[in-house]
């Protein structure tokens, strides 16, 4: 894990967003019920929205985000997208199953079990 912070940092940070703040894993579910992964950096002025190939190592996409564009955090019984093709029924087992933590970024919303704890947070522990 340190060795991805490291090439994040190396690659893709501007310098001028200020120092590595966390890191945090998410799910992005699209209206098709299709899962993407997404790496979630957060900087002291400024987020990164990524998509890394974990199998090859390397970064495929990045979007810089300004902290003004976050819309919200919250945390709660996972909510799927409004025009999601899943049928309603398994909506409702996973809702009753499953506590998710929301961030939402203009219009997208990403998921993670547990947003409290950043990946860079659980590896300066080790």
């Amino acid at each position: 894990m340190r060795q991805l912070i490291t090439t994040i940092q190396q690659t893709t940070l501007a310098t001028e967003d200020g120092a590595f703040v966390a890191l945090w894993i998410l799910t992005l579910i699209d209206h098709w019920n299709n899962e993407h992964e997404r790496i979630i950096v957060l900087t002291e002025r400024s987020f990164y929205i990524i998509k890394y190939d974990f199998l090859h190592g390397n970064i495929r996409e990045s979007r810089r985000v300004g902290l003004g564009q976050l819309v919200s955090v919250t945390t709660g019984p996972l909510v799927f997208p409004t025009k999601s093709l899943m049928p309603y029924a398994k909506i409702e087992e996973k809702k009753k199953k499953t506590t998710m933590t929301t961030i939402r970024v203009l219009g997208q919303y990403f998921y993670s079990p547990d947003v409290s704890r950043s990946v860079a947070d659980s590896s300066s522990e080790t």
